[in-house]
């Protein structure tokens, strides 16, 4: 849902309408975010 793997089947709703999120700056946009577990993996 982040954008950072694209879906292979189905659908996406986000509060209630159908959405494609193609990339990170999309889910951005729809106010979707992640937080990675690992803090290597964020840039400071």
């Amino acid at each position: 849902m982040t954008g950072v793997y694209r879906k292979e089947e189905g659908f996406i709703r986000y509060k209630g309408v159908e959405v494609e999120i193609p990339d990170t700056r999309t889910a951005q946009r729809l106010g979707i975010g992640i937080i990675h577990q690992e803090p290597h993996l964020m840039s400071v």
